[in-house]
Protein backbone atom coordinates (compact mmCIF):
# COMPACT_ATOMS: atom_id res chain seq x y z
CA UNK A 1 0.00 0.00 0.00
CA UNK A 2 2.88 2.36 0.79
CA UNK A 3 4.57 1.84 -2.58
CA UNK A 4 1.27 1.95 -4.49
CA UNK A 5 0.35 5.29 -2.92
CA UNK A 6 3.75 6.77 -3.76
CA UNK A 7 3.45 5.54 -7.36
CA UNK A 8 -0.04 7.04 -7.55
CA UNK A 9 1.35 10.42 -6.48
CA UNK A 10 4.22 10.16 -8.98
CA UNK A 11 1.83 9.21 -11.78
CA UNK A 12 -0.76 11.95 -11.26
CA UNK A 13 0.84 14.72 -9.16
CA UNK A 14 4.45 14.72 -10.37
CA UNK A 15 3.43 16.01 -13.86
CA UNK A 16 1.97 19.07 -12.14
CA UNK A 17 5.28 19.76 -10.39
CA UNK A 18 7.12 19.24 -13.68
CA UNK A 19 4.74 21.66 -15.42
CA UNK A 20 5.36 24.37 -12.81
CA UNK A 21 9.11 23.88 -13.21
CA UNK A 22 8.76 24.29 -16.98
CA UNK A 23 6.62 27.42 -16.68
CA UNK A 24 8.90 29.17 -14.22
CA UNK A 25 12.19 28.18 -15.87
CA UNK A 26 11.52 28.29 -19.60
CA UNK A 27 8.00 28.97 -20.88
CA UNK A 28 7.29 32.11 -18.84
CA UNK A 29 10.42 33.01 -16.86
CA UNK A 30 9.85 35.98 -14.60
CA UNK A 31 6.09 36.03 -15.20
CA UNK A 32 4.99 33.27 -12.82
CA UNK A 33 4.41 35.61 -9.89
CA UNK A 34 2.15 35.41 -6.85
CA UNK A 35 -0.84 36.79 -8.79
CA UNK A 36 -0.44 34.11 -11.46
CA UNK A 37 -0.14 31.35 -8.85
CA UNK A 38 -3.25 32.53 -6.99
CA UNK A 39 -5.30 32.58 -10.20
CA UNK A 40 -3.84 29.22 -11.19
CA UNK A 41 -4.67 27.52 -7.89
CA UNK A 42 -8.17 29.01 -7.74
CA UNK A 43 -9.06 28.14 -11.34
CA UNK A 44 -7.59 24.64 -11.08
CA UNK A 45 -9.48 23.95 -7.86
CA UNK A 46 -12.80 25.09 -9.31
CA UNK A 47 -12.36 23.05 -12.50
CA UNK A 48 -11.27 20.00 -10.52
CA UNK A 49 -14.31 20.22 -8.27
CA UNK A 50 -16.69 20.63 -11.22
CA UNK A 51 -15.23 17.66 -13.13
CA UNK A 52 -15.17 15.46 -10.01
CA UNK A 53 -18.79 16.23 -9.14
CA UNK A 54 -20.05 15.85 -12.72
CA UNK A 55 -18.17 12.59 -13.36
CA UNK A 56 -21.05 10.31 -12.24
CA UNK A 57 -23.50 12.29 -14.38
CA UNK A 58 -21.31 12.31 -17.50
CA UNK A 59 -20.12 8.69 -17.40
CA UNK A 60 -23.33 7.05 -18.73
CA UNK A 61 -23.20 9.02 -21.99
CA UNK A 62 -21.59 7.60 -25.16
CA UNK A 63 -22.26 4.02 -24.05
CA UNK A 64 -20.56 4.48 -20.71
CA UNK A 65 -17.53 6.35 -22.08
CA UNK A 66 -18.75 9.88 -21.41
CA UNK A 67 -16.19 10.66 -18.73
CA UNK A 68 -13.33 9.37 -20.89
CA UNK A 69 -14.50 11.52 -23.81
CA UNK A 70 -14.58 14.57 -21.53
CA UNK A 71 -11.03 13.92 -20.28
CA UNK A 72 -9.77 13.40 -23.83
CA UNK A 73 -11.36 16.69 -24.93
CA UNK A 74 -9.74 18.50 -22.00
CA UNK A 75 -6.35 16.89 -22.74
CA UNK A 76 -6.51 18.00 -26.37
CA UNK A 77 -7.54 21.47 -25.22
CA UNK A 78 -4.61 22.00 -22.86
CA UNK A 79 -2.20 20.62 -25.44
CA UNK A 80 -3.35 23.12 -28.06
CA UNK A 81 -3.29 25.99 -25.56
CA UNK A 82 0.19 25.04 -24.34
CA UNK A 83 1.40 24.78 -27.93
CA UNK A 84 0.07 28.18 -28.96
CA UNK A 85 0.84 29.95 -25.69
CA UNK A 86 4.42 28.70 -25.40
CA UNK A 87 5.12 29.48 -29.06
CA UNK A 88 3.82 33.03 -28.63
CA UNK A 89 5.77 33.53 -25.39
CA UNK A 90 9.04 33.26 -27.34
CA UNK A 91 8.27 36.28 -29.51
CA UNK A 92 5.88 38.52 -27.57
CA UNK A 93 5.51 39.44 -23.90
CA UNK A 94 1.85 40.42 -23.92
CA UNK A 95 -0.77 39.35 -21.41
CA UNK A 96 -2.55 37.08 -23.88
CA UNK A 97 0.27 34.54 -23.63
CA UNK A 98 -0.02 34.52 -19.84
CA UNK A 99 -3.79 33.96 -20.09
CA UNK A 100 -3.39 31.11 -22.57
CA UNK A 101 -0.83 29.37 -20.37
CA UNK A 102 -2.94 30.01 -17.27
CA UNK A 103 -6.01 28.36 -18.79
CA UNK A 104 -3.95 25.45 -20.14
CA UNK A 105 -2.18 24.89 -16.81
CA UNK A 106 -5.49 25.02 -14.93
CA UNK A 107 -7.09 22.42 -17.20
CA UNK A 108 -3.97 20.25 -17.01
CA UNK A 109 -3.93 20.36 -13.21
CA UNK A 110 -7.67 19.72 -12.97
CA UNK A 111 -7.43 16.61 -15.17
CA UNK A 112 -4.48 15.21 -13.20
CA UNK A 113 -6.11 16.15 -9.91
CA UNK A 114 -9.42 14.44 -10.73
CA UNK A 115 -7.62 11.25 -11.75
CA UNK A 116 -5.69 11.35 -8.49
CA UNK A 117 -8.80 11.97 -6.36
CA UNK A 118 -10.71 9.09 -7.96
CA UNK A 119 -7.94 6.56 -7.36
CA UNK A 120 -6.86 7.93 -3.98
CA UNK A 121 -10.42 7.87 -2.60
CA UNK A 122 -10.53 4.20 -3.63
CA UNK A 123 -7.28 3.57 -1.74
CA UNK A 124 -8.65 5.24 1.37
CA UNK A 125 -11.92 3.30 1.32
CA UNK A 126 -10.21 -0.07 0.87
CA UNK A 127 -7.28 0.45 3.24
CA UNK A 128 -7.17 -0.67 6.84
CA UNK A 129 -3.90 1.10 7.59
CA UNK A 130 -4.40 4.85 7.38
CA UNK A 131 -1.04 5.52 9.03
CA UNK A 132 0.78 3.87 6.11
CA UNK A 133 -1.15 5.99 3.64
CA UNK A 134 -0.35 9.22 5.48
CA UNK A 135 3.33 8.21 5.58
CA UNK A 136 3.20 7.52 1.86
CA UNK A 137 1.60 10.92 1.22
CA UNK A 138 4.36 12.62 3.23
CA UNK A 139 7.12 10.74 1.39
CA UNK A 140 5.53 11.25 -2.02
CA UNK A 141 5.15 15.00 -1.48
CA UNK A 142 8.79 15.22 -0.48
CA UNK A 143 9.88 13.30 -3.56
CA UNK A 144 7.76 15.43 -5.90
CA UNK A 145 8.86 18.76 -4.41
CA UNK A 146 12.53 17.78 -4.40
CA UNK A 147 12.41 16.48 -7.97
CA UNK A 148 10.54 19.55 -9.24
CA UNK A 149 13.02 21.94 -7.62
CA UNK A 150 16.00 20.07 -9.09
CA UNK A 151 14.29 20.02 -12.48
CA UNK A 152 13.70 23.77 -12.26
CA UNK A 153 17.42 24.47 -11.77
CA UNK A 154 18.29 22.12 -14.61
CA UNK A 155 15.79 23.73 -16.98
CA UNK A 156 16.83 27.22 -15.89
CA UNK A 157 20.41 26.35 -16.75
CA UNK A 158 19.31 25.13 -20.19
CA UNK A 159 17.10 28.17 -20.76
CA UNK A 160 19.96 30.56 -19.95
CA UNK A 161 22.23 28.89 -22.49
CA UNK A 162 22.82 30.08 -26.02
CA UNK A 163 21.17 27.07 -27.63
CA UNK A 164 17.41 27.27 -27.05
CA UNK A 165 16.77 24.31 -29.33
CA UNK A 166 17.29 21.69 -26.61
CA UNK A 167 14.75 23.06 -24.08
CA UNK A 168 12.28 23.60 -26.93
CA UNK A 169 12.56 19.94 -27.91
CA UNK A 170 12.22 18.77 -24.31
CA UNK A 171 9.16 20.99 -23.76
CA UNK A 172 7.63 19.66 -26.97
CA UNK A 173 8.28 16.10 -25.78
CA UNK A 174 6.64 16.86 -22.44
CA UNK A 175 3.37 18.20 -23.86
CA UNK A 176 3.33 15.60 -26.66
CA UNK A 177 3.79 12.84 -24.10
CA UNK A 178 0.81 14.16 -22.16
CA UNK A 179 -1.26 14.30 -25.35
CA UNK A 180 -0.37 10.70 -26.29
CA UNK A 181 -2.00 9.49 -23.05
CA UNK A 182 -5.34 9.76 -24.85
CA UNK A 183 -4.52 6.53 -26.70
CA UNK A 184 -4.48 4.15 -23.68
CA UNK A 185 -7.40 6.08 -22.20
CA UNK A 186 -9.60 5.52 -25.26
CA UNK A 187 -8.44 1.93 -25.63
CA UNK A 188 -9.69 1.20 -22.10
CA UNK A 189 -13.25 1.85 -23.21
CA UNK A 190 -12.81 0.12 -26.60
CA UNK A 191 -13.15 3.36 -28.51
CA UNK A 192 -9.73 3.08 -30.13
CA UNK A 193 -7.41 0.14 -30.68
CA UNK A 194 -3.82 0.80 -29.67
CA UNK A 195 -2.39 -0.97 -32.73
CA UNK A 196 0.73 -3.10 -32.94
CA UNK A 197 3.48 -2.94 -30.31
CA UNK A 198 6.53 -1.43 -32.00
CA UNK A 199 9.19 -2.40 -29.44
CA UNK A 200 9.72 -3.53 -25.87
CA UNK A 201 12.17 -1.69 -23.60
CA UNK A 202 11.03 -3.11 -20.27
CA UNK A 203 14.50 -4.57 -19.80
CA UNK A 204 15.65 -0.94 -19.49
CA UNK A 205 12.81 0.76 -17.57
CA UNK A 206 9.46 -0.83 -16.73
CA UNK A 207 6.32 1.26 -17.04
CA UNK A 208 5.11 0.11 -13.62
CA UNK A 209 8.30 1.13 -11.81
CA UNK A 210 8.97 4.48 -10.14
CA UNK A 211 11.49 5.35 -12.84
CA UNK A 212 8.97 4.41 -15.52
CA UNK A 213 6.37 6.80 -14.11
CA UNK A 214 8.96 9.58 -13.81
CA UNK A 215 10.10 9.05 -17.41
CA UNK A 216 6.48 9.03 -18.56
CA UNK A 217 5.81 12.30 -16.75
CA UNK A 218 8.95 13.91 -18.20
CA UNK A 219 8.88 12.87 -21.86
CA UNK A 220 5.96 10.49 -22.30
CA UNK A 221 8.08 7.34 -22.00
CA UNK A 222 6.35 4.08 -22.88
CA UNK A 223 8.15 0.74 -22.55
CA UNK A 224 5.87 -0.98 -25.06
CA UNK A 225 4.53 1.82 -27.29
CA UNK A 226 1.84 1.02 -29.83
CA UNK A 227 1.71 2.39 -33.34
CA UNK A 228 -1.22 4.66 -32.38
CA UNK A 229 0.69 6.00 -29.37
CA UNK A 230 3.73 6.86 -31.48
CA UNK A 231 1.51 8.37 -34.17
CA UNK A 232 -0.18 10.72 -31.69
CA UNK A 233 3.16 11.50 -30.00
CA UNK A 234 4.87 12.44 -33.26
CA UNK A 235 1.80 14.37 -34.40
CA UNK A 236 1.99 16.40 -31.19
CA UNK A 237 5.67 17.15 -31.78
CA UNK A 238 4.95 18.15 -35.38
CA UNK A 239 2.06 20.38 -34.26
CA UNK A 240 4.27 22.12 -31.70
CA UNK A 241 7.15 22.58 -34.16
CA UNK A 242 4.81 23.85 -36.88
CA UNK A 243 3.08 26.27 -34.53
CA UNK A 244 6.39 27.55 -33.19
CA UNK A 245 7.75 28.08 -36.70
CA UNK A 246 4.54 29.71 -37.88
CA UNK A 247 4.28 32.11 -34.93
CA UNK A 248 7.94 33.15 -35.11
CA UNK A 249 7.71 33.66 -38.88
CA UNK A 250 4.47 35.64 -38.60
CA UNK A 251 5.81 38.05 -35.99
CA UNK A 252 9.16 38.40 -37.78
CA UNK A 253 7.39 39.40 -40.98
CA UNK A 254 5.10 41.76 -39.06
CA UNK A 255 8.06 43.47 -37.40
CA UNK A 256 9.86 43.93 -40.73
CA UNK A 257 6.74 45.42 -42.30
CA UNK A 258 6.34 47.73 -39.32
CA UNK A 259 9.94 48.91 -39.65
CA UNK A 260 9.52 49.51 -43.39
CA UNK A 261 6.33 51.51 -42.84
CA UNK A 262 8.08 53.53 -40.12
CA UNK A 263 10.97 54.35 -42.49
CA UNK A 264 8.60 55.30 -45.32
Amino acid sequence: MLINTIILFIRDILPIGILIAWLTAFVMPGRVDSAFLIKYCFTSGILMLIIFLLAPEISPYFQGAGFEYLIVALMCSYFLLFTLGSAMSHVIKEEITVHLILVAASIFTAVKGVSFLIYFSGYLSSSNNEVAIYMAVFLACGIIISFSVLLYFFLHRLACGKNQFIPMILWGMFISGQLALIVPLLSQVDVLSEGNILWNSEFFIKDSSEYGHIAKALIGYEATPSSRFIMVYLSGLACYAGTLFGVITFYSVSEKRGEQNHVN
